[in-house]
């Protein structure tokens, strides 16, 4: 659940945050991914709208990518292109952050499966 009304979608983002491994880190470098989330909604006090970033804190990051809850629907997912970070990644940290509620009104969803892949461009 979230109250945040801005939270930043940069660095440790606002809402909740998961630290990537620094081996993902060094493996998606530079290169367009794709993130998935799949939430369900909750039982009592479900979220309209939920969203999602990617963030490098060194080298920047997604922004907030705001998905509505429609009945039967998910499985949300959107690209980005990572910036190439320093080669020794000592300062890097990435995040993905999930923002519960965009109307900060302390409703949520239930977050079952989060994926980071590469896209392979053909």
């Amino acid at each position: 659940t979230s109250r945040a009304v801005l939270p930043k979608a940069e660095g440790r983002t606002g809402g909740v945050s998961l630290k990537l491994p620094l081996e993902i880190e060094q493996a998606v470098s530079g290169k367009l991914i794709e993130v998935t989330v799949e939430v369900e909604p909750l039982a009592s006090n479900a979220a309209g709208q939920f969203a999602i970033a990617y963030s490098t804190t060194a080298v920047g990051g997604s922004g907030w990518h705001k998905f509505d809850l429609n009945e039967g629907e998910r499985v949300f997912s959107f690209r980005y292109q990572v910036p190439e970070q320093k080669d020794d990644h000592s300062s890097a940290k990435n995040f993905i952050g999930i923002w519960a509620d965009t109307n900060g009104g302390g409703a949520g969803v239930l977050v079952k499966d989060v994926s980071v892949k590469i896209v392979r461009r053909s």
